[in-house]
């Protein structure tokens, strides 16, 4: 499918949900081209909502800008599906790609699909980073990319060890946009790894995130503190956080009594 056929289908979903647009969007979502075409979608889409086009481009492109804010969120949500659906490899998990067998993989194809993933996870990064700075405007395709990132982490430990993944995603998100993205990502986290039952992780695996989500509560307890004090105006954001940590069963609600969160 080329990129054209692609987004007038997503257009066609979008604008008059044509039953045939959808059934062509639904099959092509499900191919490994439609990774990085989607992630293409939302870079040159957000360049366009940013406004970082030339004017004359703009104006040849005024119809697209109609519908790029929906057709990023279509493409976040495919990413999603992608992320959380999608063939792995076990043992460590990792992306399965067309053509792989999911057991008895040769050592250069799990290389390939861990490698693969990496970038996957590079770029939802980078975008995430873009789209967090604009968060007023595009608060939903925040939410909707930090669920990739938060889905990823919890099922592809081939790809990321967790806490490393964790304290990255963390620092990379709390400096962009007030601190929106790192809050969206660290409220979706433990519901994710935890409690969702759509993305087939194993009790093991669930034992140990919540584990290591434990151990990580003090680092999320102070980027909580620190964002209501420099921040405000997302002092609902910050409660509902701490909320998701509390009732996945990763704080103890005791130790937050003395906690400026409370008071």
């Amino acid at each position: 499918a080329s990129m054209t056929q692609v987004r007038t289908a997503m257009v066609a979903v979008l604008t008059t949900g044509n039953r045939e647009a959808s059934n062509y969007y639904e099959q092509w979502r499900k191919t490994d081209a439609a990774w990085m075409m989607l992630l293409e979608i939302l870079d040159t889409n957000g360049k366009l909502l940013f406004g970082q086009q030339q004017q004359q481009q703009l104006q040849q492109q005024q119809h697209a800008h109609e519908t790029a804010g929906a057709e990023c969120l279509l493409a976040s949500q495919s990413l999603g599906f992608k992320v959380c659906r999608g063939p792995v490899l076990p043992d460590p998990r990792v992306p399965r790609l067309e053509g792989q067998q999911a057991h008895h993989t040769p050592p250069e194809q799990r290389q390939q699909s861990c490698h693969f993933g990496q970038q996957v996870l590079m770029t939802l990064m980078k975008l995430t980073q873009e789209f967090g700075q604009h968060y007023a405007q595009h608060g939903a395709l925040v939410k909707q990319l930090c669920l990739c990132l938060a889905s990823a982490l919890a099922r592809w430990e081939g790809v990321i060890q967790f806490q490393a993944g964790f304290k990255s995603t963390v620092e990379a998100l709390s400096s962009v946009g007030s601190g929106f993205a790192a809050l969206s990502f660290l409220t979706l986290l433990p519901e994710r790894c935890l409690i969702t039952t759509t993305i087939g992780l194993s009790p093991i695996r669930r034992g140990q995130l919540k584990e290591s989500l434990q151990q990580e509560f003090p680092l999320v307890h102070g980027l909580l503190s620190s964002t209501m004090q420099k921040n405000p105006a997302l002092s609902l954001q910050v409660f509902e956080c701490a909320n998701a940590w509390v009732e996945a069963g990763c704080v103890d609600s005791t130790t937050l009594l003395g906690s400026p969160l409370i008071s």
